[in-house]
């Protein structure tokens, strides 16, 4: 959406779209009285926003900050009103509504430190990597809650809370393996932020960009890309990479 906002000549039919899709994403959380998406769309808007606001122009500068505004004070809304109506119902809770809220935002970290290290055994890739273990033709879980299921009683700790990323790499590969991949990943991430000069970002590296950004607004629960439907994301982001990529180098010869 930021990136359509960005051009010269705003195509409205897809901004309006664009705010339809992330209107139903959020809107089925709500009925679900789910929080997590919520959650998501605050941090990635922010950040998106922040990526973006040096490229609107003038003219549209103001009307995207008041849309910007009113999505994330609805979505604040509505994780508010999820969370306080959580507590009514559990009234024999004993903390309050900051405390809450707090420990919501750590709860990830709390359980790494409580459980990661104390495993019984790793998960074997099962988390973050199953659709491409399927693809190797190595057994996996299709179904999270098999997975879940299956993977309590053999490492001796939760399979349905937050560990953050570090912590889902560390349950599937152990924590040498995680520290190098980490390495790498750092690495990596440093090689692209620093690639990036003036005021224009080609397309195939807004995409990286965005992945780092997914990563960072949600790692703090866990592995955004994790899953058979995370892992093809994995997969799809490669290809338009690899697309915008070789057009922008058909480009420049022309």
């Amino acid at each position: 959406m930021f990136y359509s906002l960005s051009k010269e000549k705003v195509n409205l039919i897809s901004v309006f779209a664009f705010l339809f899709v992330i209107l139903d994403y959020n809107l089925y959380a709500f009925l679900v009285s789910g929080r997590s998406s919520l959650v998501y769309t605050i941090l990635q808007m922010s950040l998106c926003y922040l990526l973006f606001r040096n490229s609107f122009s003038s003219v549209y500068k103001v009307i995207i900050n008041k849309i910007v505004v009113t999505i994330l004070l609805v979505a604040t809304c509505l994780f508010l009103y999820i969370t306080i109506s959580r507590l009514t119902v559990n009234v024999n809770l004993d903390f309050s509504f900051v405390d809450f809220i707090t420990w919501y935002a750590g709860e990830g970290t709390l359980n790494f430190n409580e459980y990661i290290l104390n495993s019984n055994c790793s998960t074997e890739g099962d988390y973050t990597s199953p659709y491409f273990k399927t693809v190797l033709g190595l057994d996996t879980f299709e179904e999270n809650y098999e997975r879940r299921e299956f993977w309590a009683g053999k490492t001796g700790i939760p399979q349905n809370i937050f560990y953050t990323f570090i912590g889902n790499f560390i349950s599937d590969y152990g924590l040498i393996i995680t520290l190098l991949l980490f390495l790498i990943f750092a690495y990596w991430s440093n090689k692209i932020i620093n690639s990036y000069s003036g005021n224009t970002v080609p397309l195939h590296k807004l995409l990286l960009l965005i992945f780092l950004i997914n990563v960072v607004s949600r790692g703090f629960c866990f592995f955004p890309y994790a899953g058979m439907s995370g892992n093809k994301m994995i997969l799809y982001l490669v290809l338009w990479y690899l697309l915008f990529k070789i057009s922008l180098y058909k480009f420049k010869r022309i």
